[in-house]
């Protein structure tokens, strides 16, 4: 099956979904996988969708230049990218390992399919772990305090390699401003709480007021 994935947003609006449908079905296409979130405070719409393009009268490379008059229409930001398109990602991790293992055993097993250069963390106690599976470590400590020297490091190194998404897993320090900037929707936060996302009293009134979508 050859595959594409269409990710959209816009301001939401009556019609949305099925001219949307309509242009993947009366292209040939084929919906293998869907999913939406309407931020209702933000009037905005979001979609992610998974198409089967075996059979797309279009050729692949044009196929965002033929949804340009959908996209027009409702005034939505699209990308579009194909399974070859493969990101280029960084995992930041603390000192508790669980997550950054379960992200290095999937890679490996060939469950997650990206390419993750680099590990970095600001405590050196994944070196061995790390290296096992065939991955760049680099340990980046808060020395002195210095959080925003570690932090200009930290974004020159990402820089250097190049790297689309960066995975937080279980980070346990608080990113700031200049860095999301740098990466704006390319940061995933894998954490057992909202922490360090959303400190303090309410934070589940803190996630849903920037448009978190999905917790657990």
């Amino acid at each position: 099956m050859d595959t594409a994935t269409m990710l959209l947003s816009c301001a939401d609006q009556p019609g949305l979904v099925a001219a949307v449908a309509n242009f993947i079905f009366e292209n040939g296409g084929n919906i293998v996988n869907a999913s939406q979130h309407t931020d209702h405070e933000a009037g905005m719409f979001f979609q992610r969708i998974e198409i089967d393009v075996s059979a797309f009268r279009v050729p692949r490379r044009e196929i965002t230049h033929a949804f340009d008059g959908v996209a027009k229409r409702f005034g939505m930001s699209v990308s579009l990218r194909f399974p070859e398109e493969r990101h280029r990602v960084a995992i930041l991790a603390s000192k508790q390992g669980h997550c950054l293992y379960d992200l290095l055993f999937r890679l490996r097993m060939g469950e997650l399919k990206a390419d993750v250069p680099l590990v970095i963390s600001n405590h050196d106690d994944h070196a061995d772990a790390v290296k096992f599976f065939g991955h760049a470590y680099h340990h980046l400590p808060i020395e002195g305090g210095d959080k925003a020297a570690q932090e200009t490091k930290l974004l020159a190194l990402l820089a250097k390699e190049r790297i689309d998404l960066v995975i937080l897993a279980r980070y346990m320090q608080v990113l700031s401003p200049a860095f999301v900037g740098a990466y704006p929707h390319r940061v995933l936060n894998i954490h057992h709480s909202f922490l360090p996302a959303f400190v303090g009293a309410k934070p589940y009134h803190q996630a849903h007021e920037r448009g978190v979508k999905l917790i657990g």
